[in-house]
């Protein structure tokens, strides 16, 4: 078993790679948390929220970016350490301006078909951002005081 309190410190890596098929999104989806716990960097309180972003944010790419082809390929990368957890996701496809989407939550955007998974991402995550033209997307959570507490009370005695 990981002890949680020793990965804290460490920056740990790992990349996974998922054809452009929405069959393989929930299990690379599972595989990715799965790593982010094995290392004590998801606390309990962020799971849902980590999920639901993973979910959103592969399915855009395989959707938007392979076009549903398996043929393509979409690659995650997700790193812990001290300080929170990065996922960088990158598809093939052209990318977007993400400057033009409307807000899912007023006006015109209330009825428009896309933007709401970013929304979602960007209320859900510390740090958003597009990169490669929109086909890179950059997500953040900060995870400082989560890590800090279990260093404490790795270090404490338990009664």
């Amino acid at each position: 078993m990981v002890h949680s309190a020793s990965m804290c410190q460490e920056n740990v890596h790992q990349r996974f790679i998922l054809p452009g098929d929405l069959e393989a999104v929930a299990p690379v989806r599972e595989r990715i948390l799965a790593f982010l716990r094995e290392q004590g960097c998801l606390p309990v309180n962020d799971q849902f929220d980590l999920q639901l972003v993973l979910q959103e944010a592969l399915v855009n790419a395989v959707v938007h970016g392979c076009h549903n082809d398996p043929s393509l390929t979409v690659v995650c990368d997700a790193e812990c350490d001290a300080s929170g957890i990065s996922l960088t996701i990158r598809d093939p496809g052209p990318g977007f301006d993400p400057s033009f989407l409307r807000d899912p939550t007023h006006g015109s955007g209330l009825t428009s078909s896309g933007g709401r998974g970013i929304y979602i991402i960007r209320s859900l995550m510390d740090e958003v951002r597009f990169e490669a033209g929109g086909s890179e997307l950059h997500m953040r959570k900060n995870l400082v005081r989560a890590c800090q507490e279990k260093l404490h009370s790795a270090a404490s005695p338990t009664a």
